[in-house]
């Protein structure tokens, strides 16, 4: 199945990720993150050439922001992945940000999405800006 987003996050805010996924795709836009969809169709495969892949496919990347996804070298790897490719980021954060590093930097030129300390609650602002970005109807939103 094709993907409309592709979630950037580290394996602490999996839980969150998950939930996230089931939000958007009960509105019709379909998620790929790891590593529910590489154990679905990637076992064997080089991780990071499905990684770029996935980011190639989809319309555009939502990041999952709090300290250790900007410590991470997968997200920022997939950040970088996603500026090469022109994607349209969503940075949206998800914890306290208690440290500055250069992905922090890179994404702050983006509008983030505060949505600390109530993620939840800024869940619609999130759907609706990606369900426009993709043309679709955000009447109900």
């Amino acid at each position: 199945m094709k993907h409309h987003l592709f979630i950037s996050h580290e394996n602490s805010s999996l839980l969150f990720v998950e939930n996230l996924a089931k939000m958007f795709e009960s509105n019709d836009v379909y998620c790929w993150y790891a590593p529910r969809d590489l154990d679905q169709s990637s076992a064997g495969k080089e991780y990071d050439d499905e990684l770029v892949d996935a980011i190639h496919e989809a319309s555009a990347i939502v990041v999952i922001l709090n300290d250790l996804a900007l410590q991470s070298i997968w997200v920022k790897r997939e950040v970088s992945q996603a500026e090469k490719q022109g994607k349209m980021i969503y940075p949206f954060v998800v914890s306290q940000i208690t440290i500055n590093n250069g992905l922090l930097m890179r994404l702050e030129d983006k509008h983030l999405i505060n949505a600390y300390p109530d993620p939840e609650s800024k869940l619609p602002v999130l759907l609706k800006n990606v369900k426009q970005l993709l043309g679709q109807d955000v009447s109900a939103i």
